[in-house]
């Protein structure tokens, strides 16, 4: 039994199959879903993005930062949280449970009210 080897068409990753998702420093992107048991960040302020690539349309952060958990909206679409005040949703999670609160930046609305 034979074979005819064919080289490549270029040097990885140049026309050649997408990168690994791996534990470097750098940058990383997906096209298509991804699945994981868990899922974590760590850092002293871990900020998940949520981005919506609809012109015009907000993009959404999550942020964690002594013990209280925010909701970020990029209001004016500059690919930042900075100066996005006040925050829609914030969570705080005091010593005790009846330390803890929910503070909301304006209005707190339900279709349907029990």
């Amino acid at each position: 039994m034979s074979a005819t080897w064919t080289n490549a068409p270029a040097s990885p990753q140049n026309n050649n199959v997408e990168a690994p998702i791996n534990i470097g420093a750098d940058d990383q992107e997906k096209a298509g879903g991804l699945t994981a048991d868990s899922f974590s960040t760590k850092s002293a302020t871990p900020v998940p993005k949520l981005l919506d690539e609809t012109a015009g349309q907000r993009d959404w952060w999550l942020r964690g930062e002594a013990n209280t958990f925010m909701v970020a909206a990029d209001r004016n679409d500059d690919g930042s949280i900075s100066g996005e005040s006040p925050w829609p949703m914030l969570i705080s999670a005091g010593a005790i449970s009846t330390d803890d609160y929910v503070k909301f930046s304006d209005q707190v609305r339900a279709a349907q009210y029990f």
